[in-house]
């Protein structure tokens, strides 16, 4: 009877380790994964739409595209924050004001700020909606299919032409 409780018990931890692994590898993506997953499925898109080529792309490039990083000196947002509530955050706009590209990605610090940061990708929308309502009814039209998700810690904003494939790339890492 003992063999067969201790039997039981090794299998049930063997068993719930299996489970914190599954649960570690779903936050095992860091920023900088997310960041290159992003990028490249924008490079595929310009490329394929035939407005870049691979040279483009040289060193890291994002032609057309600034990318930045929390602690980068010129990181922006138009919106109020609170750093605090950030461990990091990635923002990819378009240089031109006649697109209304934005990807960002935020990792709250915590758990517990998972909400508020979600609060400030609503604040996000709400004011690319204010921004382009009235100024590029097409940039519009891609702001009202922008896409949110939440994965772990990570909470991702896209307004962009593919908002799907960009979501699902990054879906992909957490699987």
């Amino acid at each position: 009877m003992k063999k067969i409780i201790l039997l039981t018990l090794v299998c049930s931890l063997i068993l719930c380790g299996c489970g914190t692994k599954d649960m570690a590898n779903k936050e095992m993506a860091s920023l900088d994964d997310i960041a290159t997953t992003i990028t490249d499925e924008m490079k595929a898109g310009l490329i394929n739409m035939g407005v870049a080529v691979e040279d483009d792309f040289a060193n890291g490039a994002m032609p057309s595209y600034s990318v930045m990083r929390l602690n980068d000196e010129n990181f922006q947002l138009p919106i109020e924050y609170d750093k605090n509530k950030l461990e990091d955050a990635l923002v990819i706009t378009h240089n031109m004001n006649v697109k209304s590209d934005m990807i960002v990605v935020f990792k709250a610090k915590t758990d517990a700020d998972i909400p508020e940061v979600e609060n400030y990708v609503n604040k996000l929308r709400d004011e690319q909606y204010k921004t382009w309502e009235n100024y590029l009814p097409d940039q519009f039209e891609k702001v009202k299919q922008n896409m949110t998700k939440t994965l772990g810690r990570y909470v991702i904003y896209v307004t962009h032409d593919e908002p799907q494939n960009i979501t699902s790339a990054v879906e992909r890492l957490f699987k």
